[in-house]
């Protein structure tokens, strides 16, 4: 089925200088998503973000796949996205696939680049607590070529981790997990194998059978390729986080580079982006900010998707261990709607990017007035894309 999707009513204003944030791609794997009953009465759904950055309508298939099963001929649905927009696809696995309970992952196929991004949302009274599952192109899964690392595992009477897992080549894939202690020692050992399209979520109690308090995973590809991950709970708020796989072929002598990062907010809800490292100068910080912080909860709300980096400049590398500042003008020609930001971060053996974002909102008016001010702290991970 083909249908027309236009831009919704969730973004609001016009960017200036959009960038692409997400990593674009013609064929894009969301390795989580789920429908099903939460505790307390609430309802956890999944919504999928899909947009096209380019200037001519691009075709998108979004197949939808079942987890812990062989997906060779998954149930699909086309759609056609105009240049510029985005498409929100609320409760996707209810309203596309006609699911009332299912635990899934998705591929988006495009005869166009586009950028993909997805949230599993906990809804009950009127709030929402969301986590976060970029959108991967298959050409940045870990193969035989190149191990991956997952890092801030833990488990053990707070916390709870799954580690999530997708075949990335349709014909199956064999995968070793390696459990890590801080000192970098295999403490334990698993072997996974996954069929066509295949998703899997374990926990990393069922793999490994250990508790600990923090620890690293190797991701070794001995056939296929697979994109990996892991999804780290906190037992008692039930706050997820999502923690993305990061390369680790070989180590790195220079920090240039593109690395894939998350912006993580107050509820633990990552939104990706990209930070491009050349010469030892910060070429490109793009990210977007899915506003979370101060839609929740808000009186007025700030209902607005940021996309920032219109306002970057090239900035050496050194300078961001003591913060570079930056605003991007969201409504330019009427002087207002304004974020500023301040990001530090350092990159750690030239391979791992920490820090944080500071953003501050000024001269939003009308309905978007509460997007003025100081946003909660924000934090900054990501790794290399090598």
């Amino acid at each position: 089925m083909r249908r027309l999707v236009v831009l919704v009513a969730l973004v609001t204003v016009a960017l200036a200088a959009p960038a692409d944030a997400l990593t674009q791609g013609t064929e894009i794997l969301v390795p989580a998503g789920f429908r099903g009953a939460g505790a307390a009465g609430s309802q956890w759904i999944t919504t999928l973000y899909i947009q096209n950055p380019g200037t001519t309508t691009a075709t998108v298939d979004v197949q939808l796949l079942q987890r812990n099963a062989a997906n060779p001929s998954p149930d699909v649905e086309t759609f056609d996205i105009l240049p510029g927009e985005t498409a929100v696809l609320d409760d996707v696995i209810q309203t596309l696939f006609g699911r009332a309970t299912f635990q899934a992952a998705f591929r988006i196929v495009s005869d166009q680049p586009v950028v993909v991004n997805g949230a599993i949302l906990n809804v009950a009274g009127g709030q929402e607590f969301a986590q976060s599952f970029e959108g991967v192109p298959v050409g940045l899964a870990t193969t035989s070529a190149a191990d991956s690392i997952v890092v801030g595992l833990k488990n053990n009477a707070d916390y709870r981790t799954n580690v999530y897992l997708i075949d990335a080549t349709g014909a199956g894939s064999t995968v070793t997990l390696e459990l890590l202690d801080p000192s970098g020692s295999a403490v334990a050992t698993t072997q996974l194998t996954l069929g066509a399209w295949e998703p899997q979520l374990p926990r990393v109690q069922d793999l490994f059978g250990a508790s600990f308090d923090d620890a690293s995973m190797r991701v070794s590809v001995s056939s296929g390729a697979v994109i990996a991950g892991a999804s780290r709970v906190n037992s008692g708020t039930g706050d997820p986080l999502t923690l993305a796989a990061s390369s680790s072929a070989g180590g790195s002598t220079s920090p240039d580079g593109t690395y894939q990062v998350v912006l993580y907010d107050s509820f633990g809800f990552g939104s990706g982006g990209n930070v491009v490292v050349s010469g030892g100068v910060v070429e490109q910080f793009n990210v977007t900010y899915v506003n979370f912080d101060k839609l929740v909860g808000a009186d007025p709300a700030c209902p607005l998707i940021f996309l920032f980096g219109g306002g970057f400049a090239p900035t050496p590398l050194a300078d961001f261990a003591s913060g570079v500042s930056w605003t991007d003008s969201f409504n330019p020609s009427a002087g207002g709607d304004n974020l500023a930001f301040t990001v530090t971060f350092t990159v750690q053996d030239n391979m791992t990017l920490v820090g944080t974002v500071d953003a501050v909102g000024s001269d939003f008016t009308g309905g978007d007035a509460g997007c003025n001010g100081a946003f909660p702290p924000l934090e900054l991970r990501g790794g290399k894309d090598e």
